[in-house]
């Protein structure tokens, strides 16, 4: 390999890096660098650009808020210059970031998850549900094996959690939040 690696920190000079490594037993051997960058290009490529698609379709539906986007960046722009945007450059752009948020919520990556329950539990329920035989339960147990489904796309619509416009576009609802974590510890609840 050509060009000095050493002070980059990017995901490719790591793994190159580590390839190279003089301790075999902290080496990685080069079937593992290509899987490595294949998982990387591939799950950061679909999911940004699966991501940035809805997001431009929520946006292309809503031509006020398109117009504040792209005011609030032009404004940025005149505030920083012709030099590169920083990462607080773009966290100042409140209604950008709420709408993000707010494409993220409607249209999850990962709507659902599945897991395997490793010993038996209970999951407590923040909201009570109702059975098909009419009982409501508060919390669901589980057995050791069993498989867990998190349905992610449902949650991210609960009127519980959300609102009665839970199924609505409404970036709005980021503007003045604090940072919150749902039960699952996420940031802004998503």
């Amino acid at each position: 390999m050509q060009g000095d690696t050493k002070g980059s920190k990017d995901v490719l000079s790591v793994l190159v890096r580590s390839n190279l490594a003089e301790d075999p037993k902290k080496a990685l051997h080069e079937d593992e660098v290509l899987s490595q960058m294949a998982t990387l290009i591939l799950a950061g490529h679909e999911t940004t650009a699966s991501s940035c698609t809805w997001l431009m379709y929520e946006i292309t539906k809503n031509p006020k808020d398109q117009e504040r986007i792209l005011t609030e960046i032009k404004n940025t722009r005149a505030r920083v210059g012709n030099g590169e945007l920083t990462a607080s450059d773009y966290d100042s752009m409140h209604f950008f970031n709420a709408a993000i948020k707010e494409g993220l919520r409607l249209h999850p990556i990962v709507p659902s998850v599945a897991r395997e329950a490793g010993s038996d539990d209970t999951i407590p329920l923040s909201y009570p549900v109702i059975t098909e035989s009419g009982e409501q339960l508060s919390q669901i147990p589980v057995s050791k094996g069993q498989r867990i489904v998190l349905n992610i796309g449902v949650y991210n619509r609960l009127t519980e959690v959300w609102g009665a416009d839970a199924n609505e576009w409404n970036p709005q609802r980021f503007m003045h939040e604090s940072p919150k974590s749902s039960p699952l510890g996420v940031y802004a609840n998503l």
